[in-house]
């Protein structure tokens, strides 16, 4: 098994600081009766993904979040070679929420880099991205 490389919300939970500090257990969002955030991830995926069948084949990996309580700040990237990357979803979803909107959908950049396994040297940008589609039911 590969080493596990670190990814931004990895980076969040081993710290203090501001956004490290949220609770992941969905009581940002007392508000939220329900949420279903469905996406598909293109980009390098791993090897093991094109030799699964159902949520992964060779355009893309696709998985739905619904459950408030597993929403964390990030969602990580599923490129290998990646370093300290990962998707800002919580912001989005806190912008729908504030804002009171029931369905978005868009595209989100990966914020890593493919540099040196240990991340000490930074590479090109990581070139993955999602597609996404958010619903919010409200109470």
């Amino acid at each position: 098994m590969a080493n596990h490389r670190k990814t931004m919300q990895d980076s969040l939970n081993g710290q203090r600081t501001f956004l490290s500090g949220i609770n992941n257990s969905g009581d940002e969002f007392p508000q939220i009766k329900s949420i279903c955030f469905k996406y598909r991830e293109y980009g390098d995926l791993p090897q093991y993904c094109y030799n699964r069948q159902g949520d992964c084949d060779r355009n893309g990996y696709e998985d739905i979040i619904d459950n408030k309580y597993l929403i964390g700040e990030y969602l990580d990237c599923k490129n290998e070679r990646c370093n300290n990357g990962g998707y800002r979803i919580r912001f989005i979803i806190r912008e729908m929420v504030r804002r009171k909107i029931e369905h978005q959908d868009g595209t989100i950049y990966c914020i890593g880099n493919e540099g040196s396994p240990g991340g000490r040297i930074k590479g090109h940008i990581c070139s993955n991205y999602i597609n996404y589609k958010i619903d919010i039911s409200y109470s």
